[in-house]
């Protein structure tokens, strides 16, 4: 018997009959492990083989020539952190312009009114078709460095591409602006609308030189007629902490005014006036807001005015009576008539937004607004006009107070910590008991000494009174708040 690996030894009759083998287990043997090390051997390459392949990948992508970036521009994806808010703002639903949304099913519809439109475009253009492909082929290595992504297709396919998307581009806008093309779908409301919003998208770009060469092709010399850009504020690494809502810099005295300007970011406070410009919002405001943002956000955050302009219009939303206050004022014009949407949109898109800073005169706008509202003066009225001041009854019930106090100390109201009993006769509804006991609480707790009325009630209520309510109307009020004391029994 051998020693090292299982030996069979005599066999072993069981009661049934059978037979079965006795396995006894001992040290391998030296003849197995040569007879394992030969069957390693005998497989063929083995891991050198295997070695040699991934050398041979390893050293392909080494030696594989890199697509040098482009600085002419950058066309980028849209960040995942900005995507989660509303994916469907980021991409495409009829035109896929450029690589990142070609392969999308979905859009297929549209490459055949690009083969149309490239069809058309080919008398208008100086050059022949080969003339067309050579110049995009020549622009091949630049075009395919403007992308963030490494673009998975093969030269014939991305030259087509480019040449197809670029000039459909170019057609569109021929189309749009001629009275000699009426019979096309595409350049009719809302259609053209719907397609040139979806040209304004991050992830569906060309790269401008691209547009340009082309058009050159076509209608030479235009491009020489672009104004050049204004020049733009300086912005400062410091960030927007802090703004009072818009409800609260009005009840404070603040008066807001829309004005005509060429520019939305133009906005200014002057002596007690904020003065913005007219923005308009539709079904396409998010989507355009969203897109400009997500550029700033991933080459241009140095000049991030469109990200800096919703920043603060965040601060000065945060309930939907903002969004009534500016939309009465005409400083947001809601085309889609709802004031609590408006609200849920500037709120969210701000969210997953990184800012390294704001331009200049928004940060000084900021600090001449918090200073206006902390002055305590101004403060003292916005708590007045909001907590005392807000509905008629109210202020009616506020105004019995003060004439109710007023009639034991003349000429000044003397509030003192005190307590005022009141009887509730019948003829008092539970209403106006609630609001004038409110208001003469409010008498009590108000922190200035005294109140010179100066005999002359209604100008001090005047000076108090809400924007929405005239003066005519406190006359009354007056009237009213008079016959209620009038009720009570002190």
């Amino acid at each position: 018997m051998t020693a090292g690996g299982p030996t069979l030894s005599s066999p072993i009759k069981r009661k049934e009959g059978t037979t079965i083998m006795k396995v006894k287990r001992g040290i391998p043997s030296k003849n197995n492990e040569d007879q394992n090390t030969q069957k390693e051997a005998d497989i063929p390459g083995g891991n050198e083989k295997k070695n040699d392949e991934l050398v041979i990948q390893i050293r392909e992508m080494v030696e594989r020539p890199e697509i040098e970036s482009s600085k002419q521009c950058r066309i980028y994806k849209v960040p995942n952190p900005l995507r989660e808010w509303n994916e469907e703002a980021y991409t495409p639903q009829v035109v896929s312009i450029g690589p990142f949304h070609h392969k999308n099913e979905r859009l297929k519809a549209m490459e055949e009114q690009k083969e149309r439109y490239f069809r058309s475009f080919l008398p208008r253009s100086k050059k022949n078709l080969e003339d067309l492909v050579g110049v995009i082929r020549d622009m091949e290595e630049s075009i395919r460095g403007c992308y963030e992504e490494t673009i998975d297709l093969d030269s014939n396919g991305f030259v087509k591409m480019i040449l197809l998307d670029a000039i459909f581009i170019l057609e569109l806008f021929i189309r749009a602006t001629s009275s000699e093309i009426r019979d096309d779908p595409n350049v009719v409301e809302p259609r053209v609308t719907t397609i040139i919003v979806e040209l304004l998208l991050l992830e569906n770009q060309l790269p401008f030189f691209v547009i340009e060469k082309l058009y050159d092709l076509a209608r030479p010399s235009l491009f020489h007629y672009i104004p050049p850009l204004a020049e733009l504020p300086e912005r400062k690494s410091l960030p927007l902490t802090h703004l009072c809502s818009a409800t609260k810099l009005h009840e404070a005295g603040v008066k807001f005014e829309a004005v005509d300007s060429t520019c939305y970011f133009d906005i200014k406070f002057e002596k007690v006036v904020l003065k913005i410009p007219s923005f308009e919002i539709d079904t396409k405001t998010e989507v355009i807001a969203r897109n400009i943002m997500a550029l700033e956000q991933t080459c241009y955050m140095q000049y991030a005015y469109y990200t800096d302009y919703f920043i603060l219009l965040d601060f000065l939303i945060n309930t939907t009576e903002d969004v009534d206050l500016l939309c009465d004022k005409e400083i947001l014009v809601n085309i889609l008539g709802d004031n609590d949407g408006v609200k849920s949109m500037i709120n969210n898109l701000n969210k997953s937004v990184i800012s390294i800073g704001v331009r200049d005169d928004y940060i000084d706008l900021c600090k001449k607004l918090n200073g206006f509202y902390e002055n305590p003066w101004h403060k003292w009225k916005a708590t007045l006009k909001s907590d005392y001041f807000s509905s008629p009854w109210r202020t009616a019930s506020t105004v019995a107070a003060i004439i109710l106090l007023a009639k034991f100390q003349t000429p000044y109201i003397l509030f003192e910590l005190g307590r005022v009993q009141i009887s509730l006769p019948i003829s008092v509804t539970a209403m106006e008991a609630i609001a004038t006991y409110r208001a003469v609480t409010f008498a009590k707790e108000i922190r200035l000494n005294s109140i010179v009325l100066d005999g002359d009630l209604t100008a001090f209520i005047d000076s108090l009174k809400n924007d929405e309510i005239s003066l005519a109307d406190y006359g009354h009020l007056i009237e009213v708040a008079k016959d209620i004391v009038g009720s009570f029994a002190i």
